[in-house]
């Protein structure tokens, strides 16, 4: 569901400015902003690199496949 995927990639990110979230998990700025504000739905692809980034253990992985 995007918007669990949204609260919990919220959740995890806590202070952590979305700039620094898109260099560590490869993506764009927008790309960040657009799942935080629910406006796209995340590919398993970036899901997984978002994941890595924030150490979620699969959390957002799997979000992002219901």
């Amino acid at each position: 569901m995007p918007n669990q995927f949204a609260e919990e990639l919220e959740r995890l990110r806590g202070k952590m400015p979305v700039r620094e979230l898109a260099r560590r998990a490869l993506c764009s700025k927008s790309t960040v902003s657009d799942y935080l504000n629910r406006d796209k739905i995340p590919s398993p692809g970036i899901a997984r690199h978002l994941d890595n980034a924030l150490g979620a253990q699969g959390k957002l992985l799997q979000l992002a496949y219901e």
